[in-house]
C-alpha cells in the first residue's frame, strides 16, 4: 500500500503538465487507470501476505492465548 501511494506521488518527477484547464499540474506519463491498478494489485499482495503465516500459526502446539497473540503480531505487521 505504502509503495503504491509513494510510487504515485513521485512518478512524475518534474514532468508535469501545467497548461491544464484550471491551472493544476497533472502528470502526463500515468494516467488513473494505471494508479487504480498498482494500488489493487498492491494491496491484495499485503493482504495475501498478512495472511499467509495464520494457518501455520494455528497448527503450532500452544495453547489458545499464545496463538492468537502471535496471530495478531503478524496481522499488526511486527
Amino acid at each position: 500500500f505504502f509503495y503504491a501511494i509513494l510510487s504515485w506521488l513521485f512518478y512524475c518527477g518534474t514532468n508535469f503538465k501545467a497548461d491544464v484547464e484550471g491551472g493544476w499540474a497533472v502528470c502526463p506519463l500515468w494516467g488513473f487507470e494505471i494508479q487504480m491498478g498498482v494500488f489493487a494489485l498492491d494491496s491484495f499482495i499485503d493482504l495475501g501476505l498478512l495472511i499467509m503465516p495464520i494457518p501455520f500459526v494455528w497448527r503450532l502446539q500452544l495453547d489458545l492465548k499464545h496463538k492468537i497473540a502471535v496471530t495478531f503480531v503478524f496481522l499488526i505487521g511486527g
